[in-house]
Protein backbone atom coordinates (compact mmCIF):
# COMPACT_ATOMS: atom_id res chain seq x y z
CA UNK A 1 0.00 0.00 0.00
CA UNK A 2 2.85 2.54 0.52
CA UNK A 3 3.99 1.91 -3.26
CA UNK A 4 0.28 3.08 -3.83
CA UNK A 5 0.42 5.94 -1.92
CA UNK A 6 4.24 6.82 -3.20
CA UNK A 7 3.14 6.12 -6.88
CA UNK A 8 -0.26 8.37 -6.77
CA UNK A 9 2.46 11.35 -5.08
CA UNK A 10 5.08 11.04 -7.56
CA UNK A 11 2.65 10.67 -10.38
CA UNK A 12 3.84 7.30 -11.74
CA UNK A 13 1.07 5.60 -11.53
CA UNK A 14 -0.91 7.78 -13.69
CA UNK A 15 2.21 7.29 -16.50
CA UNK A 16 2.14 3.61 -15.84
CA UNK A 17 -1.56 3.54 -16.27
CA UNK A 18 -1.40 5.45 -19.29
CA UNK A 19 1.38 3.29 -20.97
CA UNK A 20 -0.83 0.35 -19.63
CA UNK A 21 -3.80 1.05 -21.51
CA UNK A 22 -2.16 2.04 -24.49
CA UNK A 23 -0.58 -1.33 -25.01
CA UNK A 24 -2.76 -3.68 -23.44
CA UNK A 25 -6.54 -4.95 -24.47
CA UNK A 26 -7.04 -5.40 -20.61
CA UNK A 27 -4.90 -3.25 -18.46
CA UNK A 28 -4.74 -4.22 -14.68
CA UNK A 29 -3.61 -2.61 -11.57
CA UNK A 30 -2.64 -4.94 -9.03
CA UNK A 31 -3.06 -3.78 -5.43
CA UNK A 32 -1.52 -6.39 -2.99
CA UNK A 33 -2.15 -5.55 1.13
CA UNK A 34 -0.08 -6.26 3.45
CA UNK A 35 -1.30 -9.62 5.41
CA UNK A 36 -0.44 -8.32 8.85
CA UNK A 37 -2.58 -5.22 8.45
CA UNK A 38 -5.95 -4.56 7.76
CA UNK A 39 -7.35 -5.41 4.59
CA UNK A 40 -8.32 -1.29 3.53
CA UNK A 41 -6.90 1.54 2.08
CA UNK A 42 -8.35 4.11 4.63
CA UNK A 43 -10.09 4.18 7.72
CA UNK A 44 -13.94 4.03 7.82
CA UNK A 45 -13.46 7.34 9.68
CA UNK A 46 -11.31 9.36 6.96
CA UNK A 47 -14.05 8.38 4.51
CA UNK A 48 -15.76 12.13 4.03
CA UNK A 49 -18.31 12.65 1.04
CA UNK A 50 -16.19 15.32 -0.18
CA UNK A 51 -13.25 14.61 -2.94
CA UNK A 52 -10.10 16.05 -1.23
CA UNK A 53 -6.61 16.10 -3.42
CA UNK A 54 -5.02 13.97 -0.33
CA UNK A 55 -7.41 11.10 0.30
CA UNK A 56 -6.19 7.86 -1.34
CA UNK A 57 -9.94 7.11 -2.19
CA UNK A 58 -10.56 10.52 -3.98
CA UNK A 59 -7.53 9.47 -6.10
CA UNK A 60 -8.69 5.81 -6.65
CA UNK A 61 -11.82 7.53 -8.41
CA UNK A 62 -10.12 9.73 -10.49
CA UNK A 63 -7.92 6.98 -11.80
CA UNK A 64 -10.90 4.75 -12.62
CA UNK A 65 -12.42 8.19 -14.31
CA UNK A 66 -9.63 9.01 -16.38
CA UNK A 67 -9.11 5.07 -17.58
CA UNK A 68 -12.30 3.58 -17.62
CA UNK A 69 -10.02 0.22 -19.52
CA UNK A 70 -8.18 -0.39 -16.08
CA UNK A 71 -9.14 -2.91 -13.73
CA UNK A 72 -8.43 -3.20 -10.87
CA UNK A 73 -7.42 -6.51 -8.51
CA UNK A 74 -7.62 -6.20 -4.70
CA UNK A 75 -5.31 -8.93 -2.91
CA UNK A 76 -5.07 -9.54 0.65
CA UNK A 77 -1.54 -11.06 0.84
CA UNK A 78 1.36 -12.52 -2.05
CA UNK A 79 -0.13 -16.33 -1.67
CA UNK A 80 -3.68 -14.39 -2.57
CA UNK A 81 -1.75 -12.47 -5.49
CA UNK A 82 -0.32 -15.61 -6.71
CA UNK A 83 -4.02 -17.62 -6.60
CA UNK A 84 -5.11 -14.57 -8.73
CA UNK A 85 -2.21 -14.97 -11.05
CA UNK A 86 -2.99 -18.39 -11.84
CA UNK A 87 -6.67 -18.25 -12.22
CA UNK A 88 -5.95 -14.63 -14.87
CA UNK A 89 -3.70 -17.55 -16.84
CA UNK A 90 -5.78 -20.40 -17.33
CA UNK A 91 -7.20 -20.76 -20.51
CA UNK A 92 -4.17 -18.54 -22.26
CA UNK A 93 -1.28 -19.12 -24.29
CA UNK A 94 2.41 -18.13 -22.89
CA UNK A 95 2.95 -14.60 -23.91
CA UNK A 96 5.12 -14.27 -27.04
CA UNK A 97 8.32 -12.65 -25.91
CA UNK A 98 9.43 -11.46 -29.04
CA UNK A 99 5.81 -10.01 -30.05
CA UNK A 100 6.08 -7.87 -26.71
CA UNK A 101 9.68 -7.21 -27.33
CA UNK A 102 8.37 -5.61 -30.66
CA UNK A 103 6.25 -3.42 -28.87
CA UNK A 104 6.95 0.33 -30.00
CA UNK A 105 8.95 -0.29 -33.09
CA UNK A 106 7.73 1.59 -36.33
CA UNK A 107 6.59 -2.43 -37.68
CA UNK A 108 4.29 -2.99 -34.59
CA UNK A 109 2.89 0.55 -35.12
CA UNK A 110 2.12 -0.13 -38.67
CA UNK A 111 0.93 -3.52 -37.28
CA UNK A 112 -1.83 -1.80 -35.03
CA UNK A 113 -2.48 0.94 -37.55
CA UNK A 114 -3.26 -1.47 -40.39
CA UNK A 115 -0.93 -0.58 -42.49
CA UNK A 116 1.91 -2.21 -44.59
CA UNK A 117 5.38 -0.96 -44.37
CA UNK A 118 6.60 -2.76 -47.56
CA UNK A 119 4.27 -0.95 -49.68
CA UNK A 120 5.51 0.89 -52.20
CA UNK A 121 4.76 4.24 -52.85
CA UNK A 122 4.10 5.31 -56.38
CA UNK A 123 4.92 8.76 -57.91
CA UNK A 124 1.96 10.49 -57.68
CA UNK A 125 1.20 8.73 -54.49
CA UNK A 126 3.20 11.52 -52.32
CA UNK A 127 -0.15 12.97 -50.14
CA UNK A 128 -0.79 9.04 -49.05
CA UNK A 129 2.61 8.75 -47.96
CA UNK A 130 2.78 8.17 -43.89
CA UNK A 131 5.17 10.65 -42.32
CA UNK A 132 6.32 8.37 -39.60
CA UNK A 133 7.60 11.19 -37.16
CA UNK A 134 4.47 12.80 -36.93
CA UNK A 135 2.51 9.29 -36.57
CA UNK A 136 4.91 8.47 -34.18
CA UNK A 137 4.28 11.79 -32.51
CA UNK A 138 0.36 11.42 -33.26
CA UNK A 139 0.31 8.25 -30.55
CA UNK A 140 1.84 10.34 -28.07
CA UNK A 141 -0.33 12.87 -27.36
CA UNK A 142 -2.32 12.49 -24.23
CA UNK A 143 -5.87 10.61 -24.97
CA UNK A 144 -4.80 9.19 -27.95
CA UNK A 145 -4.81 4.94 -28.51
CA UNK A 146 -4.37 3.50 -31.96
CA UNK A 147 -7.90 3.67 -32.47
CA UNK A 148 -8.54 7.07 -31.96
CA UNK A 149 -4.77 8.13 -34.28
CA UNK A 150 -6.82 6.12 -36.79
CA UNK A 151 -9.45 8.32 -37.22
CA UNK A 152 -7.32 10.88 -36.99
CA UNK A 153 -5.28 10.45 -39.66
CA UNK A 154 -9.02 9.47 -41.31
CA UNK A 155 -10.09 13.18 -41.24
CA UNK A 156 -6.57 15.36 -40.76
CA UNK A 157 -3.78 15.91 -42.52
CA UNK A 158 -0.98 16.91 -40.35
CA UNK A 159 -0.31 17.81 -36.66
CA UNK A 160 -1.26 21.41 -37.24
CA UNK A 161 -4.59 21.04 -38.44
CA UNK A 162 -5.64 18.45 -35.58
CA UNK A 163 -3.99 21.22 -33.13
CA UNK A 164 -6.15 24.29 -34.63
CA UNK A 165 -9.10 21.79 -34.33
CA UNK A 166 -12.03 23.17 -31.94
CA UNK A 167 -13.01 21.69 -28.43
CA UNK A 168 -16.09 20.59 -30.18
CA UNK A 169 -14.52 19.03 -32.94
CA UNK A 170 -12.02 17.29 -31.26
CA UNK A 171 -14.27 15.86 -28.60
CA UNK A 172 -17.01 14.85 -31.70
CA UNK A 173 -13.54 13.16 -33.78
CA UNK A 174 -12.47 10.56 -30.84
CA UNK A 175 -14.57 11.35 -27.66
CA UNK A 176 -15.22 13.64 -25.14
CA UNK A 177 -12.40 12.68 -22.60
CA UNK A 178 -9.89 11.98 -24.99
CA UNK A 179 -11.15 15.10 -27.19
CA UNK A 180 -11.11 17.33 -23.83
CA UNK A 181 -7.51 15.95 -22.64
CA UNK A 182 -5.96 16.86 -26.48
CA UNK A 183 -7.42 20.15 -26.31
CA UNK A 184 -5.86 21.44 -23.21
CA UNK A 185 -2.71 20.06 -24.50
CA UNK A 186 -2.51 21.91 -27.50
CA UNK A 187 -3.88 25.00 -25.12
CA UNK A 188 -1.49 24.58 -22.42
CA UNK A 189 1.12 27.29 -21.67
CA UNK A 190 4.88 26.74 -21.90
CA UNK A 191 6.04 29.57 -19.73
Amino acid sequence: ISDLFGSFASGRLYTQAEAMCKHYKCPILLIEFDPSKSFCLQSGNDIGGDIRSDAVCSKMSILALHFPKLRILWSRSPHETLRIFKLLKENHDEPDIDKAIEIGSNESLDALLGMDPSEEVEDGEEENEINESARDMLLRLPGITVQSARTIMAHCDTIADLAEMSRDELKRLIGPLSGQKLFTFFRQSTK
